[in-house]
């Protein structure tokens, strides 16, 4: 292979002026043009898969291209947002640079690696060349019409190239241009190791010769780069202009580089003591707010000094104003809920910098990470805080058809596309992680299961004969099952929280009222709660370090503890 001339300051600027020139004469051209930018549309309607072209992410593992590696994942995390579910109408054109626009700082892509002049250099958007080679690699199965496609100048070893199937872009005077012949729909997603663009259309794909590639950029044969010696990165070459760093071109273990991000919501003392176990000293952990320092104990996460933590104070304490002031029931307050999460999430996701190649999410923050590409080209475990919605309200939608006197099952379900977004993120999950049984029996995946935490017990409590319902008057709560059963058995009963189902929910029983804020434990002498949901069964926790027996459903996650009596009712059980 032939000794690489070092690039010159000079033959940089001379390429410089005339690519802006080139830059200018486009962006008039695209000016006359009126290029369309296509809209996102329901996949159902596109029933039939057409082309598919899976390519790796990580296919250079040298410690001296790691960096802009990670920055290639980064910029096709930005760059896939635009090209999600897609519908192109058949005879219209889809031209790269108008869907995804100009890879710039400000709208979030980073350095990636780029050919330039026969070298491999740091630039920003560097590596969308493998977005424009899928693109162009299904648009020849399709047998789409190429209006526009360049080749790269230089074939990297592995790479599209090789085959002649690549697409090299530059904003914004070489763009990859393509005309179906049919209605498509078109989607590109990011797996943990690779880029995936599927096409749908309407109808099969009839049998035919896909395109010949499109005209050549150049008219001779391309030569390799050999990575090593072209590259800014290892090149070695410290008098060249471009010249910033070298690092050893050696193989170098992935996990010996990895970082983790852990985004959390409320404390959950399981999960504390998982993180605990497993954080290292180059994670970050994302909290709603310092919950030391604003005196809210749920936010409390006991974590070594040494992490990294960023908070979103401004987004928590927002959400926190909203939902003061709406009830504690009903479909105002779950939506407010669900703006709330998408906040934080929107948040979170600043601190997800191209480095972290690893992350850990609080399930209701899921979906909203996932619609926006945020975990793609990266593995990710979910701390399951609560059943998967689908799941959730499928069971009440069970209950609710079987009692729909008992309206508060049916007041809110979350729309359509959240359902699917959060499956969909759930499937693509490393790990669930939870102490939860009856969430965990429902994994698809492989789970990390926890055991729960039973609270130490400052101070022992009187026993008696009084029953205690602790959460608030509900139907998913099992209030109409409890109400039942004191209306039979003539006990008295203790209610922590509100009446959500009426004011006289409990008329005509011997029903005294009670707040977390007191000591309601005095007396107890069984805990009753037959849910169809409970997530975070806390209180029934502190029964059984109390040693009070607990009366629930299996719904509650608790069915091998001491003291614990799992029950089946009708509204949990569906029947």
């Amino acid at each position: 292979m032939e000794e690489p001339a070092e690039p010159s300051l000079s033959k940089e600027l001379v390429f410089q002026f005339k690519s802006s020139l080139l830059k200018v004469r486009r962006g008039l051209q695209n000016a006359l043009a009126t290029l369309p930018y296509h809209l996102p549309a329901e996949q159902k309607e596109y029933p039939f898969e057409i082309a598919i072209s899976s390519t790796p992410l990580w296919v250079d593992t040298t410690l001296s291209e790691r960096a802009l590696q990670l920055g290639k994942a980064h910029n096709l995390r930005v760059a896939v947002r635009r090209i999600q579910h897609i519908a192109i109408p058949g005879g219209s054109v889809f031209s790269f640079w108008r869907q995804v626009g100009r890879a710039t700082r400000r709208r979030g892509f980073v350095e990636g690696r780029q050919i330039s002049e026969g070298c491999l250099v740091p630039a920003i958007g560097g590596g969308l060349c493998q977005l424009s080679n899928a693109l162009y690699d299904v648009a020849l199965q399709i047998g789409a019409e190429i209006v526009e496609r360049h080749p790269h100048t230089r074939i990297v070893p592995g790479s599209a190239a090789e085959q002649g199937r690549d697409a090299t872009l530059f904003w914004n005077y070489l763009d990859l241009r393509f005309c179906p012949k049919s209605d498509i729909l078109l989607h590109a997603e990011l797996t943990a190791e690779s880029l995936v663009l599927r096409v749908f259309a309407k109808e099969p794909l009839p049998k035919k010769q896909a395109n010949p590639t499109a005209i050549p950029l150049v008219a001779s044969p391309r030569k390799s780069i050999d990575i090593a010696e072209h590259s800014c990165q290892s090149c070695g070459r410290t008098s060249c202009f471009r010249h910033r760093q070298t690092l050893p071109a050696t193989p170098y273990l992935a996990e010996d580089y990895r970082r983790t991000a852990y985004l959390l919501e409320e404390n959950w003392a399981e999960f504390e003591e998982y993180l605990q176990a497993n954080l290292s000293k180059h994670d970050r952990v994302c909290l709603p707010l310092d919950g030391k320092r604003w005196k809210r104990p749920r936010y409390v996460w006991n974590l070594p000094e040494s992490i990294e933590i960023h908070t979103a104070t401004l987004e928590t304490l927002k959400r926190a104003y909203q939902t003061r002031r709406l009830a504690e029931q009903g479909a105002n307050r779950q939506r407010a809920l669900l703006e709330g999460w998408e906040a934080l999430a929107r948040e979170y996701a600043k601190s997800l910098t191209p480095d972290i190649t690893d992350v850990c999410v609080s399930l209701p923050l899921l979906p909203f990470l996932w619609q926006e590409g945020h975990l793609g080209g990266r593995t990710f475990d979910v701390l399951m805080t609560r059943q998967p919605l689908a799941q959730l309200q499928s069971e009440l939608d069970a209950a609710f058809q079987r009692f729909p006197e008992r309206t508060t099952l049916g007041d809110f379900r979350a729309p359509e596309k959240l359902l699917r977004q959060e499956a969909e993120a759930l499937n693509a999950a490393r790990h669930w992680i939870t102490p939860h049984e009856y969430i965990a029996k429902n994994a698809h995946h492989s789970l990390i299961k926890l055991n729960w935490k039973l609270p130490e017990i400052a101070s022992p409590h009187r026993k008696g004969n009084t029953v205690l319902f602790p959460g608030s008057s509900v139907a998913r709560k099992g209030a109409f099952e409890v109400r039942e059963a004191i209306r039979r058995g003539g006990w008295k009963l203790r209610v922590l929280g509100r009446d959500l189902e009426g004011a006289d929910f409990w008329q005509g029983l011997s029903v005294e009222r009670a707040s977390r804020t007191e000591d309601f434990w005095q007396g107890v002498g069984c805990v009753v709660q037959p849910a169809l949901l409970e997530d975070k069964p806390r209180i029934l926790l502190e029964a059984v370090a109390r040693g009070i027996p607990v009366i629930t459903t299996p719904q509650c996650g608790l069915p091998n503890l001491c003291g614990v009596y799992t029950i089946l009712t009708q509204v949990a059980s569906g029947k």
